[in-house]
């Protein structure tokens, strides 16, 4: 099951598959969703340097609602 479609579950524990190829999709909201679907333990597979890659990339939104709220 995929990150994304597992948000709003809980499982007793939790394995984390992270790809070998670092990505731009994998940021710290990501990795944070991932590991709080585990109850009470979760495993992460992956190299250290991954996770670490992961935290220091956070999501970028480009909505535009912060501009057209604040410059009306």
């Amino acid at each position: 099951m995929t990150i994304h479609k597992s948000q709003g579950s809980e499982f007793d524990s939790d394995l984390l598959v992270m790809p070998e190829n670092d990505s731009p999709m994998l940021t710290r909201e990501l990795l944070y969703t991932g590991i709080t679907r585990g109850k009470q333990q979760v495993a992460i597979m992956a190299e250290p340097s991954d996770i670490a890659s992961a935290c220091a990339r956070r999501v970028e939104r480009t909505t535009g609602l912060f501009d057209a709220l604040w410059r009306s």
